[in-house]
């Protein structure tokens, strides 16, 4: 990720530097300009591409987390900004980048906040669960509230795997003042799980639960 970070930046300040400094007089240096940019963006795109997928690969075999969520989308985001570099290059304007850039980082930031990213998170560690048999459960159980919905539509029979290291346990019994929407849906499916209160605490059970990797 950090390599492809410096690629991209790089990438971005030469063809900047180069549609401000580069003669454009001729119609052979336009196209020359043109060929120059366009094959230093769809070389760093290639590189944006097999970066995604290695993480992909990553995710598939040892989980998905925050961090790895975070990074793809930061990976998605370069990509964005290198097709962006791509376009203003092959018309040769270079104003235009930066703005590109704040308002698409804008909206991977909304976006993000709008998927719910330890729901998703949850969502995906459980499909891989049922594919394969292998989840960290350690992990799972230390989300935020906004997980346990799918944790309790997904994964309650196996709340001895999950639950007991959770740090809090919702009430529901907020005031208007801290009111919370995912706190609320988080009271209402730990109310769904059979035999289970808000006030009950559980022992780690080992059996039929699978060790962290």
């Amino acid at each position: 990720f950090g390599q492809l970070v410096v690629a991209t930046a790089l990438t971005l300040l030469v063809v900047t530097v180069t549609l401000r400094r580069a003669p454009r007089d001729t119609t052979a240096d336009r196209t020359w300009l043109r060929i120059g940019v366009g094959v230093l963006c769809a070389e760093a795109l290639v590189v944006v591409a097999s970066a995604l997928h290695r993480l992909d690969l990553y995710q598939e075999a040892y989980g998905f987390t925050r961090l790895r969520l975070l990074a793809a989308v930061a990976e998605g985001w370069l990509g964005v900004l290198l097709l962006t570099a791509l376009v203003t290059g092959l018309g040769l304007r270079a104003g235009r980048l930066a703005r590109v850039g704040l308002v698409t980082g804008a909206i991977a930031l909304l976006g993000l906040a709008a998927v719910n990213p330890d729901a998703r998170i949850a969502e995906r560690n459980l499909d891989r669960y049922a594919e394969t048999g292998r989840v960290d459960w350690s992990y799972l159980e230390g989300l935020s509230d906004d997980a346990l919905p799918v944790l309790v539509e997904r994964a309650g029979d196996r709340s001895a795997c999950w639950l007991p290291g959770r740090a809090t346990i919702p009430t529901g019994d907020d005031g208007w003042t801290s009111w919370n929407l995912g706190r609320a849906r988080a009271a209402d499916a730990y109310d769904e799980l059979p035999g289970v209160t808000r006030t009950d605490r559980f022992p780690r059970s080992t059996s039929g639960c699978v060790a962290p990797e």
